[in-house]
This record gives C-alpha cells, sequence and structure tokens, in this order.
C-alpha cells in the first residue's frame, strides 16, 4: 500500500526534503522512553486532498496492554500504535492511507466514530515493540469525500492501541490505552482550509 501511494512524484520530492531535515538534527539522547514519535513533521496539500508525515520515536516504549477479556493478566503483550489525524467533521470524509511502520493497518474504516468532538484518519502497526528507534517512518493519507465546510480545526496524535473488543488483528479490535496530543491548531488562524489551488502547509512537533 505504501509502496503505490509513495509512488506519487509530489510524495517522493517532499519526503527526500522533510527527510534531509530530521537526518541532519540527529536524535538527543532522552532519558524518559515514550509510547509516541518525539518529534516529526506534517504537511497537507488541500487542493490535492492529501498529506504526509515522517517521524520518529527517540526511545520508543515502554508500551502497555491493560487487562481485557481477550488478554488477561496482560499475556499476549501484544501492544499497537496509531497515529491519528483528527479533524473537524465535514472537511474531509473518507481517506486511505499507508505506512513503513512495522506490521501496518489503515484505520480509515472506523473514521465515522467521533473521538472527541473530531474524524480520525489513522494509521498503526499491530505491533508497537518492533518499533525502531531512531528511524524515520513515514505515513500518508489520501481524502476524499465532498466538504460542507470551508475551514476546520484539526489535531495530530499519538495513541497506545490494544486488543480490547477482538483477538484478531483488526482496527475495530482496538481500543486507545493512552493518547498524545503531538500538535493543535490554534483558533481560527491555523486551520485547515478549503482551497483548491492552495500549495503545501507544514506542521512541525518536537518534544525531545
Amino acid at each position: 500500500m505504501l509502496h503505490s501511494l509513495y509512488s506519487h512524484k509530489w510524495i517522493r520530492v517532499f519526503a527526500c526534503g522533510l527527510a534531509a531535515t530530521l537526518l541532519v538534527a540527529a536524535i538527543q539522547p532522552t532519558v524518559r522512553a515514550e509510547f509516541f514519535p518525539e518529534r516529526g513533521d506534517w504537511c497537507y496539500s488541500s487542493g490535492a486532498n492529501q498529506a504526509f508525515t515522517l517521524f520518529q520515536f527517540a526511545n520508543p516504549g515502554p508500551f502497555q496492554v491493560p487487562f481485557s477479556m481477550f488478554n488477561p493478566g496482560n499475556v499476549l503483550n501484544d501492544p499497537g500504535f496509531e497515529l491519528d489525524f483528527a479533524i473537524e467533521p465535514g472537511f474531509y470524509n473518507a481517506c486511505v492511507t499507508g505506512t513503513d511502520l512495522p506490521d501496518p493497518y489503515d484505520d480509515c474504516p472506523t473514521v465515522g466514530i467521533l473521538e472527541s468532538g473530531f474524524n480520525a484518519f489513522s494509521f498503526g502497526t499491530y505491533t508497537a515493540n518492533a518499533i525502531t528507534p531512531g528511524r524515520v517512518y513515514q505515513g500518508i493519507w489520501l481524502f476524499s469525500g465532498p466538504r460542507t465546510i470551508a475551514q476546520a480545526r484539526f489535531e495530530f496524535r499519538g495513541q497506545e492501541v490494544f486488543h480490547a473488543i477482538c483477538p484478531v488483528d483488526s482496527p475495530f479490535c482496538l481500543e486507545v490505552n493512552r493518547n498524545k496530543r503531538l500538535y493543535r491548531s490554534p483558533v481560527p488562524n491555523d486551520g485547515l482550509l478549503n482551497n483548491p489551488n492552495g500549495g503545501f502547509s507544514c506542521r512541525a512537533f518536537n518534544y525531545l
């Protein structure tokens, strides 16, 4: 999935620039391990209905799995991680995603579920323990659906997830254990704009 989505020329060019930015500034040692990526860039094109992100975990984990009926006593120890682009309903309505995270999944089929007043367009990994420290991971969103609003607030979130509803690898089986807001758009100056001729707009987060 990532290979086919990544074949878009603008994504290849844009990825090279962002990757160079992240790699030039080497990750500094951090004492505390985290379940979310400490640094990254997220960019979108309102005209093309596309978004792209590069992100790094400096020291991933320790990931946690709470008790559930499908994992009593934490015997499975199979935590996952999810990266959410959450936006007010009406701006985007459907999507497809791709990522090079290990054992990846596309969570766009669950986008109809409101989370704190936002629709979350997401991708993730079923095996968060396989995330490599310091590696630059990437992910992309391709959006569709008619817009009913001209501007929208949005958030960028990292979430630790686990199998709480069913024991198989499916986004519908996962629930959130911990959540970290990585970026939140100011209101109203930084919201997404419906601009058919718009170029790229980028935001960065850094918790190192």
